[in-house]
Parts: structure tokens; C-alpha cells; sequence
């Protein structure tokens, strides 16, 4: 059967769909680490959990250079995938900044230990097993892409409430930003998706459906501890079936995809951890 459109006419749609991201980040969602967040209202000492999970997300988000990179090198083919890429890096890199400001502040850490787990983060060898593929690898990250800001999305959101409920409101400031960023990025990959479907739909639920069986989260090989860190973020109720519910059957109604066409394509469980993960 013919595809509804070609590859260039695939590459014009997501063309639009990048041009359409960006501006709306540029008029509606972009913010400043030292002028948007209230650094006055920050706890001088916060609870040691509080903290414990702030640098945990630190780490996360300064493995985003190495993630970032590896799926460059998979969307070269696509200029407005590459755009996208490229805007996401950027917005991890702002929150790295706020993380790395709010834990000197507030925290009780040093620059220089922050430095150091952050070179510890880009050294940690990056796993994308169940991502590679020559055809596939694009359209396989863009799903990804999709669930893992969905998940970063509801991750903040939640630690948000935390943030409000100790008063801090310069972090709970901090999360509403991170939260929007991630929902934003999450549509944006969504609509992309959206579209290799249409284009291609068997091909593409097959690389779901891969991504679903295959893929080892990114955050297992960066932080050394991962098992102990991940309790304490799962701690605001992030458990298997708030992803099932806020995330998987969220993004699949989406894109028009009924669970069943994943399922059968599949031949392992999904590993998830609840965690943001960048």
C-alpha cells in the first residue's frame, strides 16, 4: 500500500510541527533561572530528603548532553527532529543551572562537588539498547521521547506538592516550570509520532513496540545508587500504575494507537522506574 505522504512531505509536516514548538516557547514558556525563580524564598535548611532528591534530579538532567548527542546522530536525516533535539538540550542545560544553584543555595552543596557528579554523569557509558536500528532508530527515539517526558512531566508535577507542602516556594516555583517544559516537549513528540504513523504505521508500532521490550532506561548506568535514589522519588505515590494510567494510556489514546496493537508486536514487559529520567 502507498504511504499517504512521502518522506519529504513527512520532513515539510514536521517542519511545521518544529516551527510551532519553537515559537510557542519563545513567546508563551521560556523562563530565567535568575529573574523568573523567587532564590528569597528558598528554605536555608531544607530537610535532608528534600535535598537528596534535588541532587538526584541534578544528576539525571546532566546526563542529557550524552542522550542528546546519540539521538542527533539518529535524526540527522530529519532537520526539524534535529531543531527539537537541540531546544530540549537547551532546556535541560537551564534546569542543570537552576538544580546546581538551588542545592549551593539551599542544599548544602559545594560547586565543586556538583562538578564533579556531573563529569561523573557524562563519564557513566549510556545505555540505549532497544533505540538502535539504521530505519527505525528515529522514529524509536521519538517514542521514547514521548514516554519519558510524560513521565519527567508527572515526576515534577508531584514533587511540585512536595515542594509546597515543606514551603518552599522557590522549588516548587522551580518543578511548575520543569513540569510545563516537559508536557510541552512531550506534545511536540506526540504530534511527531502522530504522524509517522500515518505514514507508516506497521513499521511504526513495531518500533513501539520495540522501544516497550527492549529498552534499559538511560538514568540505570549514571547513577551508581539507583535502587536507594529511585524509593525516594517514587515516594509521592509514582508507582507502576500511576505510569500505566498518566502516562502509557495517555500517550497511546493520543496517537490513536488501542493497546492491543502494542501488545501483540510485543515480546517483554516494560521496564519503568517512575522517575524523571533525562
Amino acid at each position: 500500500m502507498k504511504p499517504p505522504f512521502t518522506g519529504s512531505q513527512l520532513e515539510e509536516r514536521l517542519s511545521t510541527l518544529a516551527r510551532a514548538f519553537f515559537e510557542k516557547a519563545e513567546r508563551e514558556r521560556r523562563w530565567s533561572v535568575f529573574e523568573d525563580l523567587p532564590w528569597g524564598a528558598a528554605l536555608t535548611a531544607p530537610p535532608h530528603e528534600l535535598a537528596h532528591v534535588v541532587e538526584t534530579f541534578f544528576v539525571l538532567e546532566a546526563s542529557a548532553p550524552s542522550f542528546a548527542g546519540r539521538s542527533l546522530e539518529a535524526m540527522r536525516c530529519s532537520p526539524a527532529l534535529t531543531s527539537f533535539v537541540t531546544s530540549w538540550n537547551f532546556d535541560k542545560g537551564k534546569r542543570l543551572a537552576a538544580f546546581r544553584e538551588w542545592l549551593v543555595r539551599a542544599g548544602g552543596r559545594s560547586h565543586a562537588e556538583l562538578s564533579q557528579l556531573e563529569l561523573e554523569a557524562l563519564a557513566a557509558p549510556l545505555s540505549l539498547r532497544g533505540l538502535e536500528g539504521l530505519v527505525s532508530a528515529s522514529r524509536r527515539l521519538v517514542f521514547f521521547g514521548c514516554l519519558q517526558e510524560m513521565v519527567a512531566f508527572v515526576t515534577y508535577a508531584k514533587h511540585r506538592e512536595v515542594a509546597r507542602r515543606e514551603q518552599d516556594e522557590c522549588l516548587r516555583t522551580l518543578y511548575d516550570f520543569l513540569a510545563r517544559d516537559d508536557i510541552a516537549h512531550a506534545r511536540f513528540l506526540q504530534q511527531a509520532l502522530a504522524l509517522h504513523l500515518e505514514q507508516d504505521r506497521e513499521g511504526t508500532l513495531a518500533d513501539m513496540a520495540g522501544v516497550l521490550s527492549d529498552f534499559t532506561l538511560p538514568g540505570r548506568t549514571v547513577l551508581s545508587d539507583w535502587e536507594t535514589r529511585m524509593q525516594a522519588i517514587r515516594g509521592p505515590g509514582l508507582d507502576l500504575q500511576t505510569f500505566i494510567q498518566r502516562v502509557y494510556v495517555p500517550v497511546l489514546k493520543h496517537l490513536g494507537v488501542g493497546r492491543h496493537e502494542i501488545l501483540r508486536r510485543r515480546t517483554a514487559p516494560p521496564e519503568h522506574d517512575g522517575a524523571a529520567d533525562g
